[in-house]
């Protein structure tokens, strides 16, 4: 059982050490054994084991809060991330861009994803790098196209039936005598490109709608294209 002692009794009112002197105090040998340094010690560092506790939670407490940070989800990738490290899809030339890329790379999964909405309504987040792999992906594919077709044994016949179908586009402007403007449907245009050039006596031509678009609004600057639903139109910019 511990002593009870109070330290105060023992002071006289000029220390502690001078009273017990001036009377003379005596004590047991194994009173002082309960007080010897090793014992005094290790109360001492008990004492201070709250504080080295109170420092040794505050790590944790620290990484406890960097848990509970929220993470979302890259569009793309799929992978969580805290949010700081990604972008947020806000305009709407980013949700054409990335219709044209899904289609022009055939991505299934990804047009199913892009069907769910706009993504400016959805309010997607991606990483940026992500975005750039996607863009790099399409690009590859249509110089892939690119190098295909001038490896092509009928690359000649390409020019010919593709300046026939501009020439077609711009007799129908010409030629209409209605009050509604001429409306030319990308996958419709396509079909007509690949058929002429079937029809010129090429097996199998390699056809893609997104380079065909691109290369009628830079042969035709006055058309520019507009998407609606699943297609793409093409229309006179003084027909709008």
């Amino acid at each position: 059982m511990p002593i009870a002692l109070d330290p105060s009794r023992l002071d006289e009112g000029e220390g502690i050490e001078t009273t017990l002197v001036r009377n003379g105090a005596k004590y047991h040998q194994s009173c002082r054994l309960l007080f010897n340094n090793t014992k005094i010690e290790r109360a001492e560092q008990k004492r201070a084991a709250p504080s080295t506790s109170r420092a040794t939670d505050e790590p944790r407490s620290k990484k406890r809060k960097s848990a509970d940070i929220p993470k979302v989800e890259c569009f793309f990738c799929e992978e969580e991330d805290v949010i700081s490290n990604l972008q947020e899809g806000m305009t709407e030339r980013l949700n054409e861009n990335l219709n044209q890329c899904a289609r022009t790379l055939n991505d299934g999964k990804l047009l199913a994803k892009l069907s769910g909405g706009d993504i400016v309504a959805l309010e997607i987040k991606y990483h940026f790098c992500c975005l750039q792999k996607l863009y790099n992906a399409e690009r590859s594919y249509l110089n892939s196209l690119e190098k295909a077709e001038s490896s092509d044994p009928g690359k000649d016949l390409y020019p010919v039936a593709f300046s026939e179908l501009v020439i077609y586009i711009m007799d129908s402007k010409v030629t209409n005598t209605e009050a509604a403007p001429v409306v030319f449907r990308l996958a419709g245009l396509a079909s007509l490109y690949k058929l002429r050039l079937e029809q010129l006596g090429l097996d199998s031509p390699n056809v893609h709608s997104t380079r065909l678009k691109e290369q009628l609004l830079t042969r035709i600057p006055e058309l520019v294209a507009h998407k609606k639903g699943r297609d793409i139109l093409l229309v006179f910019k003084a027909d709008i």
